[in-house]
């Protein structure tokens, strides 16, 4: 019984150790910059225009964070293709007006594909990265706007333009009856 209950705490001790392990391992990349949502503010058919949020660890972070579009090695280890679309695309860390940091994406060429996986790799100075995987969806273009009517101005009054109308009228009314003999 007594070799059981040993076993049992050297069981317990590994993998106490293991965890401990892990949270070194991954502390680095837990206090590396974090990126939030997407928004999108292009349409299909237009260059890329495109903000995540980011979150640095700290304010002096900022500076040494550089993004990009993760290799087409890196979408390969993801099990995705990388679209060659994302050759033409840009990733630029900045600042909002109100304050918020980003990543930018932007492109010269326009983006044709509805839909896009896309990988986006943030490398950080104090050897921190890391990759997001975020579905790029764009939206069809709004429809050109329908051609408004143009209203045509109502043709002059005049009475020469009647007086054919009134002929026309009396030629077409009813023959009086012939009368009866």
């Amino acid at each position: 019984y007594r070799l059981k209950r040993v076993k049992i705490v050297r069981d317990t001790t590994l993998k106490n150790s293991l965890l401990a392990l892990c949270f070194v391992l991954f502390s680095t990349v837990a206090q590396a910059a974090k990126l939030g949502d997407i928004t999108v503010l292009s349409t299909q058919g237009q260059p890329l225009n495109a903000e995540i949020a980011l979150f640095p660890a700290n304010p002096e972070e900022l500076t040494g964070i550089a993004a990009r579009i993760a290799s087409a090695e890196v979408f390969a280890e993801q099990g995705l293709t990388r679209a060659p679309e994302l050759d033409a695309v840009r990733a630029v860390v900045g600042v909002r007006a109100d304050g918020q940091p980003i990543v930018q994406l932007f492109s010269a060429s326009p983006i044709r594909t509805p839909a896009l996986d896309l990988l986006i790799q943030v490398d950080s100075s104090t050897g921190g990265s890391l990759v997001r995987k975020y579905a790029l969806v764009l939206d069809a273009a709004p429809a050109a706007a329908a051609p408004e009517e143009v209203a045509l101005p109502a043709a002059p009054e005049s009475p020469v333009a009647e007086e054919p109308a009134m002929a026309l009228e009396a030629s077409m009314a009813e023959p009086e009856a012939a009368p009866a003999e």
